[in-house]
């Protein structure tokens, strides 16, 4: 697992890592994501403002993974 943080390189590494584990080419996870390619590169690249949680869900769906959401133990900061 990893975290998905508020840092646009993250960001832009967990969608690189996303593709790489899908065994699907980008031309098909954009097909199934109904975007064009551009969009997802510019995702991929930072050049665009950071995708919405609902995107990162679908992405993540079409690539065959879950993202979760983990409470800490209460009491822990």
């Amino acid at each position: 697992t990893a975290p998905l943080l508020l840092d646009n390189r993250a960001i832009c590494a967990q969608i690189d890592t996303l593709l790489a584990r899908a065994g699907l080419s980008q031309a098909e996870v954009c097909r199934r994501l109904g975007i064009h390619p551009t969009t997802l590169n510019q995702y991929r690249l930072g050049r665009r403002m950071r995708p919405s949680m609902w995107w990162m869900v679908r992405l993540a769906n079409v690539c065959g993974a879950t993202i979760m959401i983990h409470y800490p133990s209460k009491g822990v900061q």
